[in-house]
């Protein structure tokens, strides 16, 4: 039995900002005046082990231009390391080969038009989106519906100022890369495996889902950016989690893109605290937050957290 996404439904917001930052993910490095920082805390934790004194930040994989600067501490931080780490380092990817790892992974191969598998409310949005971005329904039909979904979702994004281009982890590398190794989390062909790995029945969820609150995605995102910029991670974990129980069929999708990751995450970075060496950890803010997140996970197996406290300007 379909779910009737199209009912008012506190779920689709959840969902929005996830597909939001999982678009910046995969369009980072193809995507279409500074400000004091904000009064919060950096959205930074110290981590420690017996052997290392890292770093732990969350990140928004797109952003508005008038996020930077960040904290004068984020800066400090991140130059006192050797190692950075993120989720993907997409930079070393040329752009030629970028663009066949994701469309080997998009292209539509289950026989099935978007007609076919949209309901008609849905099928009514996307008509709408394209439209308004000049794509026609059949060029649409081309891609499987997990890249569709992150296609209007990244051009509604851009339309609006938000920029892969200006994610944390790009502009981190692109003030200093030199002179730091770089390691990988996950990958990018590891997410866009990821991202390709969800069943029929869960990539149609996905876009209507995001077909019907597309609209709210501004207004979403600049919530999310405003509980970063305080450095509240309760009030993210609110806005990212806090709505699934109103989000029926949702619940699978979410243990994937959150839960599961974190898990692998953890590990990783179990790995790197074992050894003397400093690391300047970022990924997904999302990840950070949440029973099943990277701060209450390493916590609990008794690494040493203490959020980084803002340092004046000088």
């Amino acid at each position: 039995m379909k779910h009737d996404v199209w009912k008012a439904g506190r779920g689709r917001r959840a969902l929005s900002a996830v597909l939001a930052a999982l678009a910046a993910m995969v369009w980072t490095g193809q995507a279409v005046a500074e400000e004091e920082p904000g009064e919060g805390k950096p959205f930074v934790w110290e981590l420690r082990s017996e052997t290392s004194s890292s770093y732990l930040m969350g990140s928004l994989h797109a952003a508005k231009p008038d996020i930077y600067p960040l904290h004068p501490a984020v800066y400090e931080a991140y130059d006192s390391v050797p190692v950075v780490v993120v989720e993907a380092d997409v930079d070393k990817v040329n752009p030629a080969r970028l663009a066949g790892m994701v469309l080997g992974r998009a292209l539509n191969t289950s026989g099935k038009s978007l007609s076919e598998r949209l309901s008609p409310e849905g099928l009514q949005a996307l008509n709408g989106v394209a439209r308004k971005h000049g794509f026609s329904l059949e060029y649409m039909s081309r891609f499987e519906p997990w890249y569709v979904a992150q296609l209007v979702t990244v051009m509604e994004m851009v339309q609006l100022g938000i920029d892969p281009e200006q994610g944390i982890e790009r502009h981190l590398l692109r003030r200093g890369r030199d002179g730091k190794e770089v390691l990988e989390l996950e990958g990018l062909e590891t997410q866009l495996d990821f991202l390709a790995g969800f069943s029929e029945r869960e990539q149609d969820l996905m876009l209507q889902y995001t077909l019907r609150d597309l609209d709210n995605i501004g207004s979403l995102m600049d919530e999310i950016a405003g509980a970063w910029k305080s450095g509240d991670p309760a009030r993210l974990d609110t806005l990212l989690n806090g709505y699934l129980d109103d989000s029926e069929g949702l619940e699978e999708v979410f243990e994937r893109l959150f839960t599961e990751r974190n898990r692998t995450m953890a590990e990783k970075i179990r790995g790197y605290l074992a050894t003397d060496r400093d690391y300047f950890i970022v990924v997904g803010a999302g990840h950070l937050v949440g029973e099943d997140g990277l701060l209450k996970t390493l916590a609990a197996e008794g690494f040493q957290l203490r959020q980084v406290e803002p340092v004046a300007v000088r």
